[in-house]
Parts: structure tokens; sequence; C-alpha cells
């Protein structure tokens, strides 16, 4: 099941953070550079993963049903420790689909807690060196929260890429965005950007079928449970984590960890979820 899917990956990982050093937290944001430090990619995973992961299922389950095809190869942009990786394979087995299919997903960070499905490749390297070869057969392309991570020439090289490079007819892209409040737009990242990409691909002849500045959010923005019946974490973890201070076994009484600030709390709630599938046909 899913849900025991969910709550066991994390609880896998929060059992190994429980037992590291947390003195990095201090000084690190969560960043692309900072996740070279596992600590830090625990971190990600304890806060976010359960979020994103009901994010992306929603939009893989909304694709899949709709998929007509025996075999579908995906090309994920920044995909970290591979979340829509695994959502994408829940998906698989709860729809009980017999679909083929060839993931590729490339990050300049090397992860751990990455699944190791026999379908699934990932790449260390950065968005900015793929080739034509990568994007060619490519059916879905997607950008787990990442959109805002890539800088506009690379955003621009990849939007040229697939506009000149696919030799699919119809192409499609699960974008999700980063938000703290999706139903104000203000506050939503990564649409703007993704604009670059857009507009490449309009420019060659290829036409969207719903409007790319467009996303969705879930309208009861409160507890994921509510909008997701798999959403389970550990329930230890939230009264560990936003007590992280006080459980650190190497606080010594000095002005550094007077000031330490390593507590924080998983997300929770949808209203940190935006996102959007879109669909391209050559004309």
């Amino acid at each position: 099941m899913t849900r025991e899917f969910l709550e066991t990956k994390i609880r896998r990982v929060f059992d190994e953070f429980s037992n590291e050093e947390w003195c990095d937290l201090n000084s690190s944001l969560l960043n692309a550079d900072s996740y070279f430090a596992t600590v830090n990619q625990q971190k990600y995973i304890l806060k976010y993963y359960g979020a994103y992961f009901c994010e992306l299922y929603g939009m893989y389950e909304k694709f899949i049903r709709e998929f007509k095809e025996n075999e579908l190869t995906v090309l994920s942009f920044g995909c970290g420790s591979g979340v829509d990786c695994e959502a994408l394979n829940r998906v698989i087995v709860d729809l009980g689909k017999n679909i083929e299919i060839n993931y590729v997903g490339i990050d300049i960070v090397n992860w751990n807690y990455r699944p190791n499905f026999p379908w699934a490749t990932f790449k260390t390297m950065c968005a900015s060196e793929i080739k034509t070869s990568d994007v060619a057969d490519v059916d879905l392309f997607v950008f787990p929260k990442s959109l805002t991570e890539l800088s506009k020439e690379t955003r621009g090289r990849i939007g040229e890429l697939i506009s000149q490079g696919s030799s699919k007819e119809h192409i499609f892209f699960i974008n999700t965005y980063v938000t703290d409040n999706a139903v104000d737009g203000n506050r939503v990242d990564g649409i703007a950007q993704f604009s670059t990409i857009n507009n490449i691909l309009k420019n060659a002849n290829w036409s969207c079928s719903s409007s790319p500045t467009e996303y969705l959010y879930k309208t009861n923005g409160d507890w994921l449970g509510y909008n997701f019946n798999f959403f389970k974490l550990p329930d230890e973890l939230k009264p560990f984590v936003e007590k992280l201070k006080v459980n650190c076994q190497n606080q010594d009484g000095s002005s550094e960890c007077i000031k330490c600030d390593i507590d924080f709390i998983p997300i929770l709630n949808s209203r940190y979820l935006a996102f959007n599938l879109l669909e391209y046909k050559r004309n």
C-alpha cells in the first residue's frame, strides 16, 4: 500500500537522522550546494518528502490514467532523492497498469535514498549538459520544484533541445512550483521560469492544450490527509524535529549553541502544493 510505503520510506531516513550530528544544519540553508551533506538530504526528506510525494502522485495519477501508450519515457530535471520516480512507481502499482517505463533523473548531487528500480537511471550532471539524444524520445518531462533552480540560459537550452530534437508529436510536462500559499498566485514561483521553455516551444510551432501560466492547487489547504488518504508520517517525527535543539547531544552551553536554530517542522498542509500537467502538440 502507498500509505505503508510512504511511512516506511520516511521512517528509514528518520532512524538514520536521529543518530546524526546536527550542527551543520545551523549553518546551512537547504539548497543545491548544501545537499552534498547527508544530514541536509535527511532534513529535506523529513521536511518535504511526504508533501511533495503527494503532489507528484496526484499529477502522475492524472497523467497515467489518460496515457494510452504501452511505453513511457520520462526525463526529470533536478530529481533529488527521486521522489517523483517513487510517486510514479506507486501510481503504476495502485492503478495496476502494465506500462514499460524508462525513467531518467538528473541532478548535480548524487543523492542518497534513491529508489533502485530496474527501469530507472539517475545521472549526476547539470541540466545545462543535456544533449539532443537525452530528449529525443521523451514523452514526459518533469520539473519537481526545480524550475527556480535553473538559470534562464539553462532553461533556454532545454527548450531549444526539446523543440528541435524531439521525435514525438505529443509531449507532456509535469511542473510543481514553489509556494507557501498556493491560493495567492504572487507567491507561486516557477511559472514565470517555465515561460522561457514555453515561448521557445511556441515559436517552434508547438501548441499547448491549456494555458501554461495557470496552475492547480488544493482548495482545502489544510492537512494533507484530507486530500491524499495515503498521507502518513511516523508519529514520532514531528515532536522530535520541532525540538531538535533540545534533543541535540552536542549542547555545551556555548554562545553558538544558545543561538542555534536547527528546529523544523515537516510540511503537513496542502497550501504548499502548486502544480500543473501540460500537453504540447507539434503543429
